[in-house]
């Protein structure tokens, strides 16, 4: 009860000093007037695909078919019913294969509805069309399958003789409808226990078949059979019973601990269960928080495979072989056992998690610098207790809360605002942090910051149409005055998302120009890029929940003398960065370490450092130097350490990379994914003058000049201002961009013998 107590006492003290706030966003509110006729950006139209993934299952769809076809592949509405049952799979019935079945469902809304559906070749849709039939044979081997074959005068289910099932827990089975008869088959499929799932019309031509999901629960001792039935339109009406076994759940409790505390500890807790199914351990099986996340712009959902807890859990689960896996962040050890339970069996599993290093120690801070800690519908805060315990069950230290504003037809929030700007009380220490923060977003021409370390909220929070209003909405006040804004509050900035809208916001424009403290999510060939004009910046990353997993990528910084929040963003300024969504890597150059500037003559002997360490085979561990990999290693060890000499020939940076293949952005700008890709990471730069110079490649700064004269363009004709100082006033900043760069390849020429 006085825990309680203090929360609402916190929470009072949040609102009062948050009515100013929100009396000066009425006045920017009172523009909301009318839907936006034009495209819906960012986060409005990522809001209406979650209203579109809620009613998905609903919809009234055309009769399908699996269609065998050689010469075509699958039909747009054979691909639009695989889109769905893998949605449906992925999010009911989550498996080792889960990412696969996402990435195939991606793929399949390429092909009919994504912006690249007029772009896909006939060979595409052949691949993809063969993708789709070896990932269901494969499925039948791992879940309860049944074969229903339409005769010429009977259905015949080929599978099990009897069907076992656990009272009170969901069996998966996966359908294959097969028209073996001589004539075509039109009708609906049905089954008893009904499953509430709307199956498509099934059209099949002789010798076609389709794969359908359905699930079997049974609560009580009344029902012991399983019915198929099959209407065709012809009035003819068969079916097939085959009995059920009942039997009695396990209940598995497990208990996790700090192997060097001694004390319970916050952890992820996967279990996978004996008919391949990840299940969710209470006490937070029901929080859609924790358990379920959008498949980003996609009318999709996604079950999350595991489940937090703070120490302790428990789980009923099918009778048979259990294997419970927990995670604790990116430093601490895996650690999987197996039970086996017979039905009405109660067994028990303890896990000591242990760190196999501790970064804090070295003084590396993990931090997520872009949190949005509200429910899956982004506009009702969460509990702020629940995030402190996702905050150590991820182990980051440093977490982000960000304020934004989003304008929508049916009115704008304002969320989350558990607390104003700075260090949120109750939750803050020498062990992890929640700070309070904002992200500014512009959609239409600018893109969107993060303001970390801010002490009040910078206004009008949101500006342009999308996130800021409606068609109307002006593109102003600029990024650039908010800005100006935080670092006279004291605070840095983030450029959110890459380089902006269209990949061509003011993001370039503010690292050219020495603004940007910070940029996330950015591609690595365009960090080189940049890198290649002089430009000093480091990386950072953050998940964005609720669109993706705190922690799923973050960035790791390196503070002094001591953690503190103020420390750790002084180490952003400094530049002393790696992101990361799973491996370590700590740079050093000359004993330097990243965001160092080292002064060389030609000549001069220059050795490069490189410690990686990760719970997964490092894969390709490379040095990268202005654009070029100078070292590469693959290997499937989990820890590395690298060392090799070289000489100052010219001034250089240099970056240090790994991934399991050559994918080395873990979250992209241009087409989003449901989660960071795993086992990446990259440093930023360690920064080698020679004669004083920083590097200077011509290419890369035409390169960028041809992008700020096309963005320049684009304030001029798509931004929407109230009058033409505005417009010039944002105009002004790109031209400095452009004046800028252009003074470099000036200068770089005079240089040239």
């Amino acid at each position: 009860m006085e825990a309680l107590a203090q929360k609402a006492s916190r929470r009072s003290i949040s609102m009062n000093r948050l009515i100013g706030f929100k009396q000066k966003l009425q006045v920017f509110q009172k523009t909301v007037k009318q839907y936006m006729r034009c495209v819906l950006p960012c986060l409005l139209l990522f809001v209406c695909f979650l209203s579109e993934a809620n009613e998905v299952f609903a919809q009234e769809v055309a009769p399908v078919s699996l269609l065998h076809n050689t010469q075509e592949g699958l039909s747009d509405t054979s691909f639009d019913h695989y889109y769905r049952l893998l949605s449906r799979l992925f999010y009911e019935c989550p498996m080792r294969n889960q990412t696969e079945a996402i990435e195939l469902a991606e793929d399949i809304y390429q092909h009919t509805k994504g912006w690249r559906k007029n772009q896909r070749t006939r060979d595409e849709r052949l691949k993809t069309s063969a993708n789709v039939d070896a990932f269901f044979k494969k499925l039948s081997e791992e879940l309860l399958f049944l074969r229903v074959d339409w005769q010429n005068d009977k259905l015949e289910c080929n599978g099990p003789q009897e069907i076992a099932v656990v009272r009170g827990i969901e069996r998966f089975v996966l359908l294959q409808v097969i028209n073996t008869s001589n004539t075509s088959l039109s009708g609906i499929l049905k089954t008893d226990p009904v499953d509430p799932y709307p199956w498509s019309a099934i059209q099949l031509a002789p010798g076609e078949s389709i794969y359908l999901l359905t699930k079997l629960i049974f609560e009580n001792d009344g029902a012991n059979s399983f019915r198929i039935i099959l209407d065709d339109t012809g009035g003819n009406t068969r079916e097939v019973t085959l009995p059920v076994l009942i039997q009695e759940p396990a209940l598995l409790r497990g208990s996790i601990s700090d192997d060097d505390t001694k004390t319970s500890c916050p952890a992820r807790v996967y279990v996978l269960c004996d008919d391949h199914v990840y299940r969710h351990t209470k006490p937070f099986a029901d929080e859609p928080t924790l358990t379920e996340k959008p498949v980003i712009f996609r009318p999709a959902m996604w079950k999350v495979p595991f489940s937090y807890t703070q120490g302790e859990f428990e789980i009923l689960v099918p009778p048979g072989k259990t294997e419970v896996t927990v995670e604790r962040g990116f430093e601490s050890e895996i650690v999987t056992k197996t039970i086996s339970l017979a039905p009405g069996e109660t067994g028990q599993v303890s896990f000591n998690v242990r760190r196999f290093i501790d970064m804090k120690e070295q003084g590396w801070i993990s931090g997520d610098t872009h949190v949005h800690w509200v429910k899956n519908s982004w506009d009702i805060n969460e509990d702020l207790d629940l995030l402190a315990m996702v905050q150590r069950a991820e182990d980051v230290r440093v977490i982000n809360n960000l304020t934004l504003f989003q304008w929508t037809p049916n009115g704008p929030f304002i969320k989350p605002d558990h607390f104003p700007m700075g260090p949120v009380p109750g939750y803050c220490s020498n062990e992890y942090h929640i700070q309070m923060g904002e992200e500014y977003r512009n959609d239409n021409i600018y893109g969107h910051i993060n303001l970390l370390g801010i002490k009040e909220i910078v206004q009008p929070v949101a500006t342009g149409r999308g996130s800021g209003g409606d068609e109307n909405a002006i593109d102003y006040p600029t990024n650039k005055t908010a800005i100006d804004n935080c670092h006279a509050q004291g605070g840095i900035y983030c450029e959110a998302h890459g380089l902006g809208p269209f990949e061509n916001g003011d993001t370039a424009v503010n690292a050219v120009l020495g603004l940007a403290d910070c940029i996330d999510q950015l591609d690595a060939p365009y960090y080189y890029r940049l890198l290649n004009c002089g430009v000093r910046v480091p990386l950072g990353n953050g998940s964005d929940h609720p669109a993706r997993l705190v922690g799923c990528a973050r960035t790791y910084v390196k503070v002094q003398p001591h953690f503190t929040y103020d420390a750790w963003l002084d180490g952003i300024r400094a530049g002393r960065t790696f992101v990361t969504s799973g491996p370590l890597l700590v740079l050093k150059v000359n004993g330097s370490d990243v965001g160092s500037v080292l002064e060389l003559k030609q000549g001069e002997p220059i050795k490069i450092e490189l410690n990686a360490l990760s719970r997964y085979p490092l894969g390709n561990l490379q040095i990268v130097s202005n654009g070029e990999v100078i070292k590469s290693v693959t290997t499937q060890d989990k820890s590395v350490s690298m060392s090799f000499d070289t000489t100052a020939d010219k001034s250089r940076w240099f970056v240090a990379r790994c991934s399991p293949n050559d994918e080395y952005t873990m979250i992209r700008t241009a087409e989003d994914y449901h989660t960071a890709r795993p086992h990446i990471a990259h440093t930023s730069a360690v920064y080698v003058h020679v004669a004083g110079r920083p590097v200077f490649i011509p290419e890369d700064a035409e390169f960028w000049l041809d992008r700020f004269q096309r963005h320049l363009e684009e304030i001029r004709t798509r931004g929407h201002f109230q009058n033409a100082e505005q417009r010039e006033e944002a105009m002004a900043h790109v031209q400095e961009g452009i004046k800028r760069l252009q003074a470099l390849l000036h200068a770089h020429k005079t240089l040239i013998p």
